[in-house]
């Protein structure tokens, strides 16, 4: 298929009988500038598209990349393949007006993202100068057991933050979560949920990047200078 729009240029697959655009191109395509979207919002699109081209919520075995997007060699590790593709795309469209947002967009994206909040929350620390958290992590009992999978995990220092979105409200899933976290804590890891307005709202980020930072260790002199801190 050929169109006036640049279809050429874009990988098309069949879903329920039509063709469109792929995940990757549909990315690329977001960053038309009349559209508007920030850079932030390239991110989170990016973590989503990588999700869909290389899921990793069902797999049998937790694998991190060893790498970050752009680094020398990225290309070659296969937990970074779903941001390859979207590199990939990135390149065929040489006049793209948006190729700027999006070269600065693709390094901060990361495989293993399974929220848009999660992409938010992971953005937020690491601006303020946190270590950068595993995604998604196995948190184990002393035993090897399986605890819960945190969305923001430092290993090392036996710290998770958590996201509290809808799917979390209900008394049945706060039941379940409680739980969880009584058992990682006996662990000896700390849980730190994390709400939507600890992103949105200026005074909840500034706590929450206090929080986290006390219980991973980072001298709050060390804090770099975000919206509301």
């Amino acid at each position: 298929m050929r169109s006036h729009n640049g279809a050429e240029l874009r990988l098309l697959v069949e879903r329920d009988g039509l063709n469109v655009t792929s995940a990757a191109d549909t990315w690329v395509d977001l960053a038309a500038p009349w559209l508007g979207l920030t850079v932030e919002e390239l991110v989170v699109a990016g973590d989503a598209a990588c999700e869909l081209i290389a899921p990793t919520r069902w797999e049998t075995e937790e694998v991190h990349p060893t790498l970050r997007p752009g680094e020398k060699g990225w290309l070659t590790d296969p937990a970074l393949g779903g941001i390859a593709h979207l590199w990939r795309a990135m390149a065929r469209r040489r006049r793209h007006k948006g190729k700027a947002q999006l070269l600065e967009a693709l390094p901060l994206m990361r495989p293993r993202v399974w929220s848009p909040m999660e992409t938010r929350s992971r953005l937020l620390v690491t601006r303020a100068g946190l270590p950068e958290p595993l995604l998604n992590a196995w948190v184990r009992g002393p035993d090897g057991e399986e605890i819960l999978k945190g969305d923001l995990t430092w290993r090392r220092q036996r710290t998770v933050g958590e996201f509290q979105g809808a799917p979390h409200a209900g008394l049945d899933a706060r039941g379940k979560d409680s739980a969880k976290r009584g058992l990682a804590e006996a662990a000896g890891w700390r849980v730190v949920e994390i709400f939507k307005a600890d992103i949105f709202e200026s005074w909840r980020r500034t706590e929450l990047i206090r929080r986290l930072a006390i219980h991973i260790g980072v001298s709050l002199d060390q804090i770099s200078p975000f919206d509301g801190w």
